[in-house]
């Protein structure tokens, strides 16, 4: 057992004081052997092994409510692993704006917040400055009960809309895992999933200031129409002008799958409709699934079994069946012997 699984464990395993919890928090969020912190916080939510502090117990347990109920036992032991690495993710969310909060601010009366959307449900929300937020399905945001005077800093695990507003001399701050996005009035899109490969901000109007967590040196401006995508295993910015009204209409129930591949689309999918694929091990090895690009746009949420048809269609030589109300299975289709 390395030291860093020993801290993160005895800290999970005690009731911790005030002191002690922000210096655990500084500690866990600080950019440094992040693998080995998220070696073992996965590790320790996976054995479940321990009495939790009641501030991480009840965090934990309100997020656990905030998951769809599953009655398929095959769906519930799936999404238990879901609902544990996605705690992992709320609790250092929580931690690192404890933190940001308590080093920031002369008072101790902030309270912070999280809003959560499940699974195939979106949600709206209007932050303390009168921003108007809109979170895609499977998607955590934190923020405090009312912002700093130097500083309006919100954190995000998914995909948002931001309409923001202007106050000049207090930008807006987007967190994620691997960026920082800031602004003063402004509109954008910003997807920050924790398992996708990329980080993706669109920009709709105003001007975003892109930069990586830790190297504030390090950044990218962005004007109306531009898209950002940041690879979060290389840490290379790709920019490009883009139409960025189709990246956003998923706020109004549409569905565009944008030069994507299937592997993408399916993942965008079953946040949408909380379902599951279970998909072939020969589908999941070929290029129609991992790096050929589809584009398919529909005008508004369709039932599932209408959309998995069009997007087999497009694709070609797969199909699919309904194994029960939260799994599809994705298989080639046999080619006919002559």
């Amino acid at each position: 057992m390395n030291n860093t699984f020993k801290i993160i464990r005895n800290f999970v395993a005690t009731i911790a004081s005030k002191e002690l919890k922000l210096k655990f928090w500084s500690w866990l969020v600080y950019p440094s052997m992040q693998k080995e912190k998220e070696e073992a916080l996965l590790d320790i939510w996976n054995t479940q092994q321990f009495e939790a502090d009641k501030s991480t117990y009840e965090a934990f347990c309100k997020f656990k409510k905030s998951i769809r109920k599953n009655k398929s036992h095959l769906v519930i032991s799936i999404h238990r692993k879901i609902i544990r690495i996605a705690a992992i993710i709320l609790i250092p969310l929580l931690g690192m704006a404890t933190v940001y909060y308590y080093l920031n601010t002369k008072t101790t009366d902030i309270e912070i917040l999280e809003c959560i959307a499940p699974e195939g449900e979106t949600r709206e929300l209007i932050l303390p400055d009168s921003s108007k937020v809109i979170l895609n399905s499977g998607t955590v945001l934190v923020y405090p009960s009312k912002f700093t005077e130097t500083a309006r800093t919100v954190y995000l695990s998914g995909e948002g809309y931001f309409n923001v507003t202007k106050k000049t001399h207090n930008p807006f701050i987007v967190k994620t895992q691997h960026l920082n996005i800031q602004v003063l009035g402004t509109s954008f899109n910003l997807q920050a999933y924790p398992l996708n490969s990329k980080t993706t901000t669109t920009l709709v109007t105003g001007a975003v200031k892109v930069e990586k967590t830790g190297e504030p040196d390090c950044y990218v401006t962005l004007t109306p129409n531009q898209q950002l995508n940041y690879d979060n295993h290389t840490g290379e910015f790709h920019k490009k002008d883009t139409n960025a009204t189709l990246y956003c209409e998923w706020t109004k129930g549409k569905l565009n799958f944008i030069t994507m591949p299937l592997k993408e689309i399916f993942k965008i999918l079953e946040r949408t409709y909380a379902i599951n694929f279970q998909i072939s091990s020969s589908i999941l090895k070929s290029d129609l699934f991992n790096t050929d690009l589809y584009t398919i746009r529909f005008k508004q949420k369709d039932e599932i079994t209408n959309i998995m048809n069009i997007v087999t269609k497009t694709v070609g030589n797969i199909t699919y069946k309904l194994e029960d109300e939260q799994t599809i299975v994705v298989y080639p289709i046999k080619k006919e012997r002559r």
